[in-house]
């Protein structure tokens, strides 16, 4: 058999794996599941788990870097927004929301809170590097696209923490434990769109 063969057929066992994992962690909890329900589901060998992923820990570890990754992915898309103005920001902020607040990617951040604090290696794994990329991603956008970030005295890095957070930080924790808000799509961008105002120009863009 091919090497490109051989490489297609691993990684579709390190997707079914990761997948089946996600699952069961999600459906039963980190804690409920053993290695032998993924192997059960994903149909998988424990040689191969062990090889891809070490034990359960690497499996979450991989798991959260994949949720990453997508939020990641997601922010790059945002190039194709023509312009960043208040407009642009709101299209940033409307399209990073929906995407964290899309169920499995609630899900994994779920998973994340509940066990993060007794993994304080994956912990400090996913705030120093995997938060960091998503951070420096919107943050070189900004750097390119966002006139204001050249005159500024904070950093875009900075600035990328600061909007993200302001704009769609307490509706996603608000998500994330259950007890969201029920605004239809117009009202969401509303409250998105103040608070871009207040990340371009202040309180006094709150009154425009």
């Amino acid at each position: 058999m091919s090497s490109s063969k051989l490489q297609s057929r691993g990684l579709a066992r390190r997707q079914a794996m990761l997948q089946a994992a996600t699952e069961l962690f999600l459906a039963q909890g980190y804690d409920n599941t053993s290695l032998s329900d993924i192997l059960e589901l994903s149909k998988g060998s424990r040689s191969t788990l062990y090889e891809q992923f070490g034990n359960k820990e690497g499996l979450l570890k991989a798991i959260i870097e994949r949720s990453l990754e997508e939020i990641s992915h997601a922010i790059d898309g945002m190039e194709d927004i023509p312009e960043l103005n208040e407009d642009g920001l709101v299209e940033v902020g409307m399209r990073f929301l929906r995407h964290i607040i899309e169920p499995q990617s609630l899900g994994v951040f779920r998973l994340m809170v509940g066990v993060g604090y007794r993994l304080p290696e994956l912990s400090a794994y996913v705030n120093d590097r995997c938060q960091r990329e998503i951070d420096c991603r919107l943050a070189d956008i900004f750097r390119r696209r966002l006139p204001t970030v050249r005159e500024n005295k904070v950093s875009a890095e900075e600035l990328a923490v600061f909007f993200l957070w302001t704009v769609t930080g307490d509706i996603h924790f608000q998500h994330a434990i259950g007890v969201p808000q029920s605004l239809t799509e117009e009202q969401v961008e509303r409250l998105i769109r103040d608070r871009v105002r207040l990340f371009l120009y202040g309180l006094a863009g709150m009154q425009a």
